[in-house]
């Protein structure tokens, strides 16, 4: 498998759009919004590849089957098992790939089912409570945030800079500016945005999530933006 050049991330789009399960991680590299990487086995014709971000969050798509791909990825994680302290969070394609994927990496691996959840527009209410209370989320919240902190941005946008330029997200705040709900991108790529929500403990159960997650998905559809959910 060779190592795609970044100038030629592009190349993947259309295999990405022709798979409903592609996660929006993966559009993200492609666009170059993301730091990644992209192994596949030709550059001239694509019929499989891997993504992977910094992150450590993994997608495959085409011939897995392929006996070069198997022996290859075989190699790749044998590699990527002797580094420390590095995540490894591998999503298959499609349930055809889900058995040839499990022969190929063994039994060393932890088995998690995910589910995406699609946007209807049409079922969608643009009814929302009044947003006085909501702020978008800048520089300053991110410093004061609990779990969407500097951290966080850094680790699944790069930096903070990077998810201020590129992402959006926006928070519930109370007359002290302190922040009580959440909805922020965990990633932005191509026409989706991946929704990343929180609400704190002690203020949970009182629709603050709904009602930050309605603003959220109001400029989705302003930007012509597809929210997604996975969970």
């Amino acid at each position: 498998m060779l190592n795609l050049s970044k100038l030629d991330f592009v190349k993947i789009i259309p295999c990405l759009n022709n798979n409903p399960l592609s996660p929006t991680f993966a559009y993200a590299v492609a666009h170059g919004v993301i730091e990644g990487d992209i192994f596949v086995s030709s550059c001239s014709t694509i019929d499989m590849f891997l993504l992977k971000t910094r992150s450590g969050l993994y997608f495959a798509d085409g011939d897995l089957n392929h006996s070069f791909f198997c022996s290859w990825f075989r190699d790749y994680l044998s590699q990527k098992a002797t580094e420390k302290a590095n995540r490894f969070t591998f999503f298959s394609p499609n349930k055809i790939s889900d058995q040839k994927i499990r022969n190929t990496i063994g039994d060393h691996w932890k088995e998690m089912q995910r589910c995406s959840f699609d946007f209807n527009p049409c079922a969608y209410s643009s009814g929302v409570p009044s947003s006085s209370s909501i702020k978008e989320i800048n520089y300053n919240y991110i410093k004061e945030h609990k779990e969407f902190n500097k951290s966080y941005y850094n680790e699944y946008w790069g930096s903070v800079h990077n998810f201020l330029r590129n992402g959006f997200g926006y928070c519930v705040v109370d007359h002290d500016q302190n922040i009580l709900s959440t909805c922020t991108t965990i990633f932005r790529g191509g026409t989706f945005a991946e929704i990343d929500i929180s609400t704190s403990p002690q203020h949970q159960g009182k629709g603050l999530a709904t009602k930050v997650a309605h603003v959220f998905i109001k400029h989705c559809l302003q930007q012509q933006l597809t929210p997604s959910l996975g969970l």
